[in-house]
């Protein structure tokens, strides 16, 4: 009777076991799929402000930027849908010199860094003159 009971009782903890790895596993995979948010703003003459508000609410992460360097960009028409966190950001973004990173659950939307690029890196290249004179001395 012992043994009967002792391999009743392994059988449900090794039943237990496999339960709890099954919803540990599907926790990671919801909170994966968080990350993987999808993106879906139709709408015309909508602020940066107002767009990057709803990616904060869809995608359920936190997005900070300076609200005063962002409120005189010019209302934007956006038909996303379905896109990937970062595409949307890209599209809201387009053309207003910020662009965004990403770091755990914040979107932190920063100024593009201007591009300065030196005359030998932009391939023009600056030629040696020579003089050679002939003379007498």
């Amino acid at each position: 009777m012992l043994q009967i009971y002792k391999f009743i009782v392994d059988k449900k903890t090794k039943g237990r076991s496999f339960i709890l790895f099954f919803c540990l596993m599907l926790a990671t995979t919801v909170s994966l799929a968080q990350n993987g948010a999808k993106i879906t703003i139709k709408k015309n003459s909508i602020s940066v402000i107002e767009a990057l508000k709803e990616v904060e609410k869809q995608s359920g992460m936190s997005v900070g930027y300076n609200d005063s360097q962002l409120k005189n960009k010019p209302a934007i028409t956006l038909n996303i849908e379905a896109a990937s966190l970062e595409n949307a950001l890209a599209q809201i973004l387009k053309g207003t010199g910020f662009t965004y990173q990403l770091k755990e659950k914040y979107i932190m939307i920063i100024p593009e860094q201007k591009k300065e690029r030196s005359e030998h890196q932009s391939g023009r290249h600056c030629r040696r003159i020579s003089q050679t004179s002939t003379g007498t001395s």
